[in-house]
């Protein structure tokens, strides 16, 4: 029997602000190892000078910093929450708008989850969260 693909969690946004503040530690530290993983990558691919232990050293933490970046990223999809980047970190909540599955989205440097998109649109079609709406976010969990 093939694995059954795990239900989606829909957030509403006071959850997902919630759940925002209690990732935030983890996002700064995967988005600063994607960027240090970046730099060692480039480092290697440039045939920077060094030597060949090194070279060994200096790949060993790339891959080291890559697989700890996977598994926060493995952690957060468990938890319901999408990773689009982490340089600079991206991330999604999905969630239910009127009927509609959509996705809640917050990226670096924003204070809070303030903004959602219809899954076709994407980051572009990004519309403001306003109180208002307040009561057209669905709680389904």
């Amino acid at each position: 029997m093939p694995p059954r693909k795990p239900r989606t969690r829909y957030f509403t946004p006071i959850e997902a602000n919630y759940m925002l503040r209690q990732l935030m530690p983890a996002i700064e530290r995967a988005a600063d190892q994607t960027r240090t993983c970046k730099t060692l990558f480039l480092q290697l691919r440039n045939n920077e000078p060094m030597s060949e232990d090194q070279r060994v050293a200096t790949a060993r933490e790339a891959s080291r910093l890559r697989e700890e970046v996977r598994m926060v990223i493995e952690e957060f999809h468990e938890q319901g929450v999408e990773v689009k980047g982490l340089d600079p970190p991206l991330i999604d909540f999905p969630a239910l708008h009127e009927g509609r599955e959509v996705l809640m989205c917050w990226r670096e440097g924003e204070r809070a989850v303030a903004w959602w998109h219809s899954a076709d649109e994407g980051f572009a079609g990004r519309l403001p969260i306003t109180d208002a709406e307040s009561g057209a976010w669905e709680w389904v969990n």
